[in-house]
């Protein structure tokens, strides 16, 4: 399947069980990239099965596809680049 970059925010009641919700992401297929633990965020691919299974676990607030793997976006830049 196709994998598609994705981007995940974390409920803020969930703050507090960020690896609980990592690893229920990670268990569910998505591949983790970055992550922001004090924010509740990861970043990552999944292809469009594992997308809908992500919207379904507890403690996900939001999933936003934010390109295809392999294209260049403005999400691709990240401090660690300079």
């Amino acid at each position: 399947m196709v994998q598609k970059k994705v981007s995940v925010q974390a409920d803020s009641s969930y703050i507090n069980r960020f690896d609980e919700v990592k690893k229920d992401l990670k268990d569910a297929g998505m591949t983790i990239h970055d992550e922001i633990s004090v924010l509740g965020h990861f970043s990552g691919i999944a292809d469009q099965e594992t997308i809908e299974k992500l919207k379904a676990i507890p403690g996900v607030a939001d999933v936003k596809v934010t390109g295809d793997e392999g294209s260049e976006d403005v999400d691709d830049y990240s401090i660690a680049d300079e």
